[in-house]
């Protein structure tokens, strides 16, 4: 892959991350950027200069070298904690509904 093909696929890998639609990532870009551009940009068919890369990594929260290919992580840690608990939850949901399955609903208690 190219250097522009890299840089778009982790914008775009960053960017859906975040839960962001292009025109939402173009949107907390400063200066604004449009779909278009962001689109241009994921697809490898527009290059950046210095300040383009900058804005784009500010606006995703990730050092502009991530965004090059360097193997760094995002810098929100809360992000990775988020994701660890949302799988948490999910295996906690896969063991409960395992148990309810095997063992039937616990019966009320008598008063």
């Amino acid at each position: 892959a190219s250097g522009d093909q890299l840089l778009g696929r982790r914008v775009r890998e960053r960017r859906e991350a975040l839960h962001l639609s292009q025109g939402g990532l173009g949107s907390l870009m400063r200066p604004q950027r449009s779909q278009g551009w962001v689109s241009n940009v994921e697809t490898g068919a527009r290059g950046l200069d210095y300040e383009g890369l900058r804005d784009l990594a500010t606006a995703l929260d990730v050092p502009a070298g991530y965004l090059l290919g360097e193997p760094t992580l995002p810098r929100r840690v809360g992000e990775l904690w988020a994701l660890s608990a949302a799988q948490n939850r999910e295996r906690f949901s896969e063991a409960l509904a395992f148990m309810l399955e095997r063992f039937g609903q616990p019966e009320e208690p008598t008063a």
